[in-house]
């Protein structure tokens, strides 16, 4: 009914099925948007689908475009952070991982009902970084 007068809804479908319903659809409708309209709300979204899909190191990049200020990204997202911080996660970057879910939680604690309490799970698994293992290991 929404497309029939107009409306766009690529995006908001494929966010809703990276994280409520198929995963391997967000990502095949998000890679159609994304080069329909490469923009730092796809870059996000097809990121976290494709982490959801198990494809996080195709994940990593369009998370760091979204949430850097390099080609029209930077926005300052709780959970574009997060994201962020989870495709780390999965890719052992445990010392990134931490400080971008640090900074989801900072930006705005309640960001996600969803989203939230596995940021702060998250954050609690990876514990302090070791003070005596220098930042390599962090």
């Amino acid at each position: 009914l929404a497309a029939a007068h107009g409306a766009d809804e690529e995006l908001l479908l494929g966010r809703f099925e990276a994280d409520h319903g198929d995963v391997e659809a967000a990502v095949r409708r998000l890679r159609a948007e994304w080069k329909r309209q490469p923009s730092t709300e796809v870059a996000d979204a097809l990121g976290w689908a494709l982490h959801r899909a198990g494809e996080h190191e195709e994940a990593l990049p369009f998370a760091v475009r979204a949430t850097e200020g390099t080609k029209g990204g930077g926005v300052r997202s709780a959970l574009f952070a997060y994201h962020r911080g989870m495709i780390e996660h999965s890719l052992e970057r445990y010392g990134a991982a931490r400080r971008h879910l640090t900074e989801a939680l900072r930006i705005n604690p309640w960001f996600s009902p969803l989203h939230a309490p596995r940021a702060k799970e998250a954050l609690a698994r990876l514990g302090e970084p070791s003070v005596q293992a220098g930042p390599e290991s962090s």
